[in-house]
Formats: C-alpha cells, sequence, structure tokens
C-alpha cells in the first residue's frame, strides 16, 4: 500500500477549527492535512483535523456531525483522543464538529462551539488528447491549448512539466472548462516556454492526478549560421595619433565580413560565437606626401540575439576579443621616395548592436554600430564603426 502525502494548501478538506485555551481564554486556529492511499478498493483518503494542544490536557472528547436533508444533523463520529489530532475517513459532504477539553484532574473544563467543514470529492482526472501537441517557435501559436479528457475541473490545477523530470515547469491558467468535465481550455505563456518535451500535469482538489502524453516545444530551424558582408566607414574618437598624421578622424573606405553561429536558442534569446573582420583604408594626401595605412581587425565574439517581430526583425548584440593590425604604414613623398613600411599590432576588444532586417525569408539586411579599442602602448585607439550589410541564414 502507497501513502502519498500533500500540503495543507492542497486540501480537499476545508476546515475552520478553534478551541478555547486555559485562563485567559484564547481562540486557537487548528491546522489540517490529509493523505491518501490506494487500495483493492480503489483510493481512500484520509482527513487529519489538527489543533494547538491545551497545556496539562490529559485527553479530549471529539464530536462529529453530519448534515443531512432539510439541514438535520447526525452524529458522524464520536471518540476520545489523547493529542491534539485526529485521523477520520469521512464521505464528501457538510459537517460540524466540536471538543470538549480536559483539565488535569481529568474533568471537562470547557466545551467549544460548532464549527462547520466541509470535505469536498476528490475525482480522478484523466488526459487524452492535447492539442496541439508540437509547437515551433517560428511560427505564430496561440497561447490556449484544447485538453480532452476526464474529470477536469476548473478547480484543477495545471502545469507543463519536463518528460525526463528535470528542467523548469510553468503553471497554466484555466480559460473554460466544460461542466460535465469532459475538456478544457488552458493558456500557457508560449514565449516564456524553453525548448523540451512536456507532460501536461492536471492535478484536482484532493491531491489526485495525470499526466498527458508528451508536448513538445522546439525550433524548427535548431541552430543558425549567419553570413554577412557590407560596408563600414571608421569614426575615431579618441586618439590623437590619427588625428594628427592623416588630419581626419572620418574614414569612409572600409569593408566587413560577419560570420555567427547560434547552436543554443532558447525562450530568453539566442546565444552563440562568432568572427567579425573588418578592413578600412586611410589616406592623407599632402603638397609634400601621401600617407597611407591599411586598417585591419579580427574578433571572436560572444553573439546574443532575440526576435523583436517574429521572421522578421532581430535585435542582436556582442562583445568579445580581437587584434588588431595596422598594416603598411607608410610614407610616399613628391621625389619618389618612400618610406619603410611600418605594420604596428596590438591586442583589442569589440562591442556593438545590430537590427536585422529579413526581407526574404533567409536574406536579410543587417544594421550594425560597434565600438572598437585598440590597447596599443603608444597609440590607443577607440573608434566607431557603423555598417551597412547584406546577409544569408543558412
Amino acid at each position: 500500500m502507497a501513502t502519498n502525502r500533500f500540503p495543507a494548501r492542497a486540501l480537499p478538506l476545508v476546515v475552520s477549527l478553534a478551541i478555547l485555551a486555559s485562563v485567559p481564554l484564547q481562540a486557537q486556529e487548528a491546522e489540517t492535512d490529509y493523505w491518501h492511499e490506494q487500495t483493492e478498493e480503489g483510493v481512500v483518503f484520509t482527513q487529519s483535523l489538527k489543533w494547538e494542544a491545551v497545556q496539562y490536557c490529559p485527553y479530549y472528547d471529539i464530536t462529529i456531525e453530519r448534515q443531512g436533508k432539510n439541514d438535520a444533523w447526525s452524529k458522524a463520529h464520536e471518540s476520545r483522543v489523547t493529542a491534539s489530532e485526529l485521523a477520520i475517513r469521512l464521505s464528501p459532504g457538510e459537517y460540524r464538529y466540536r471538543l470538549v477539553v480536559y483539565d488535569v484532574l481529568e474533568r471537562p473544563s470547557l466545551t467549544t462551539e460548532w464549527f462547520p467543514f466541509t470535505v469536498i470529492r476528490a475525482l480522478q482526472p484523466r488526459v487524452g488528447d492535447v492539442t496541439p501537441g508540437i509547437i515551433y517557435f517560428e511560427e505564430e501559436n496561440s497561447d490556449v491549448f484544447e485538453v480532452e479528457g476526464t474529470n477536469l475541473l476548473e478547480s484543477s490545477t495545471v502545469i507543463f512539466k519536463p518528460i525526463e523530470g528535470r528542467g523548469k515547469t510553468y503553471k497554466g491558467s484555466i480559460v473554460e472548462a466544460d461542466r460535465r468535465g469532459r475538456s478544457m481550455r488552458v493558456s500557457f505563456p508560449i514565449a516564456s516556454i524553453n525548448v523540451g518535451v512536456y507532460g501536461l500535469f492536471v492535478e484536482n482538489p484532493g491531491g489526485l492526478s495525470t499526466v498527458s502524453k508528451p508536448v513538445t516545444f522546439k525550433y524548427i530551424k535548431p541552430m543558425d549560421l549567419d553570413v554577412s558582408i557590407g560596408y563600414m566607414p571608421t569614426v575615431v574618437l579618441w586618439d590623437g595619433t590619427i588625428d594628427q598624421y592623416f588630419e581626419s578622424s572620418f574614414f569612409p573606405i572600409g569593408v566587413v565580413a560577419k560570420a555567427t553561429f547560434i547552436p543554443f536558442k532558447r525562450a530568453s534569446g539566442y546565444y552563440g560565437v562568432g568572427l567579425f573582420a573588418s578592413a578600412s583604408r586611410i589616406t592623407n594626401e599632402t603638397q609634400f606626401y601621401e600617407l597611407t595605412m591599411n586598417w585591419a581587425m579580427a574578433h571572436l565574439v560572444f553573439a546574443y540575439q532575440r526576435p523583436i517581430i517574429r521572421n522578421k526583425l532581430m535585435f542582436a548584440c556582442h562583445i568579445g576579443p580581437g587584434y588588431t593590425v595596422f598594416y603598411d604604414i607608410q610614407f610616399a613623398f613628391n621625389n619618389g621616395v618612400n618610406s619603410p613600411a611600418f605594420s604596428p599590432s596590438s591586442l583589442s576588444a569589440l562591442a556593438g548592436l545590430s537590427l536585422h532586417y529579413y526581407f526574404k525569408k533567409r536574406m536579410y539586411a543587417d544594421l550594425s554600430t560597434d565600438c572598437s579599442y585598440v590597447f596599443m602602448k603608444d597609440m590607443q585607439v577607440f573608434s566607431i564603426h557603423p555598417s551597412l550589410s547584406v546577409g544569408w541564414q543558412f
């Protein structure tokens, strides 16, 4: 015989119990509990009444009456207990009870008034079909599920629980329930549910429960690879060296290429890594010479994406370390003499924000703004790199 215990807040037994304690007289609120047992005859419920013990009381007399037709009361139980609790099996109905408290000399010291309580019938729920049985997050989905079965009540508790037993659970709210208990409509926050296989757990008042067949939440494409290439100018915000020699902070010639791999898709967003590479051509032509430099960067970034409009607009951000090379810095003088090429390099960091607009199913426009910082000892550069790219999602 298996015994299951449930917390008091889930009781089928609705009780309001008080007794009068020793001087000064005070009302003491009772605690309640219950459990059910699976027997050969079926599930049998045992209700438990618990009250605060009265000091020096050797025992209590408890009388329970049941309300019948025409509001007539008949005795359902009478006993003497030494502990401040009583375990009893009562059928559904309206009841009342009272206590007789004895003092240390085993004399009745007080009798409480009658207190009413209700025993609610516990029904075993059964779940047949849950519709829809598969949710694809790329599609437009309703938050409401259609559930068919038996003993599905408006007071039932409905929860999506992972089939494997580990992971987050999601509680639903009952929108509508059939009076015959054969169907109900349940609302869940679909956008908050993670990928996985869940069972719809239904528990009725009284603790009897059941679990549905698996319901799957998934992406049609569990992983993405975004590849793009586009135009990228450069604006130097902080560095005296480039301003001094190139006489400008804005350099319009540049290109950027990005590859982002997204292996993890969750309700909170998409997570992955990316490789960003860019190159800019910087020149300054004066009366006596032309100064040229190629600015190349490569960064390995942590990438985060979150849909704003499903299948249409995506917000993205990224941050990560990398390497920057100022390649072939060289003076070309008008007399045909060129200075030796100089190519300093250093570690750098990149961070940025993006918007991806999908104007076709897989093709998108990427509008981004990145910030980079070069950790070179004699030439620390902080710059902004807006870009506009065209990409394809594989």
